[in-house]
């Protein structure tokens, strides 16, 4: 008998907050800090994911080397290159994504790279969709 295969679609977070490349660092800081976000995706003008941005990139490449927060953009900063997965793909596939770079977050896009939703390890581990998981334990994780 098969069983059907869980896609990332039904454990990513659906339409997440985001901000544009051209924001300036303050007030993408002051948005992360307002809404509790440790990440948020940053997107062009036709919404193509172009990096994430975090907390530890603000404080790591933006406060600790710049005294001015507002004279810098979120691509001052932004983590690139970003590892994406489509639409469609089975979590097992984003799964070993994540694993191999690992990774703790995965952008979910469509065939034209737009963004549609943030997988995270957080969401694997409440699906409790581990591959493997009675018998490799939690070794699958990225650490």
């Amino acid at each position: 008998m098969n069983t059907p295969r869980t896609v990332v679609d039904s454990v990513m977070a659906a339409d997440p907050r985001w901000v544009p490349s051209t924001m300036n660092l303050r007030e993408c800081a002051l948005i992360m800090r307002n809404e509790n976000l440790g990440v948020m995706p940053v997107l062009d003008g036709d919404g193509h994911v172009l990096g994430l941005v975090t907390d530890r990139d603000i404080v790591v490449r933006g406060v600790a080397e710049r005294e001015d927060l507002s004279a810098f953009r979120v691509a001052d900063v932004m983590s690139v290159p970003v590892m994406t997965v489509r639409t469609g793909s089975e979590l097992e596939h984003a799964v070993l994504i994540m694993r191999a770079e690992r990774i703790r977050r995965l952008p979910v896009v469509d065939d034209a790279n737009r963004l549609l939703g943030l997988l995270t390890l957080s969401d694997i581990q409440s699906e409790e969709h581990r591959p493997n998981a009675a018998a490799a334990g939690d070794e699958w994780l990225p650490s």
